[in-house]
C-alpha cells in the first residue's frame, strides 16, 4: 500500500456517518412511604460468654422496666455470666 492509498482509506473512514448517540434512560421510582424494618425485634440465642470463652446458649430476663422499654439481661447457661443486655423499645 502506498501513501496515497493510506490517505484515501483515511479519508473514507472519518467521512462515514457515525452512530448517533442516545444518552442512557434513568428509570425512577415513585416515592413510596419509607419501608419497614424486616423485623421489629429479635432475641439471641446464643453469645460468647465471657468466663467460658465460647458461644454458649443465653437466657433472657427481664431486668428493669424503664419508661421507653425493657432492658434485658442475657444469663450463660452453663456457668450463669451474664453474656450482654438488650434494651427492647415501646
Amino acid at each position: 500500500m502506498g501513501d496515497d492509498d493510506i490517505r484515501h482509506y483515511l479519508s473514507r473512514q472519518s467521512s462515514r456517518q457515525k452512530p448517533e448517540l442516545r444518552p442512557k434512560m434513568v428509570v425512577r421510582r415513585p416515592a413510596t412511604q419509607p419501608q419497614k424494618a424486616a423485623f421489629e425485634d429479635f432475641s439471641a440465642t446464643h453469645l460468647l460468654c465471657p468466663k467460658c470463652r465460647t458461644a454458649r446458649p443465653v437466657r433472657e430476663r427481664l431486668l428493669l422496666i424503664l419508661p421507653d422499654g425493657e432492658l434485658y439481661d442475657y444469663i450463660c447457661t452453663a456457668c450463669g455470666t451474664s453474656a450482654g443486655t438488650r434494651k427492647a423499645g415501646r
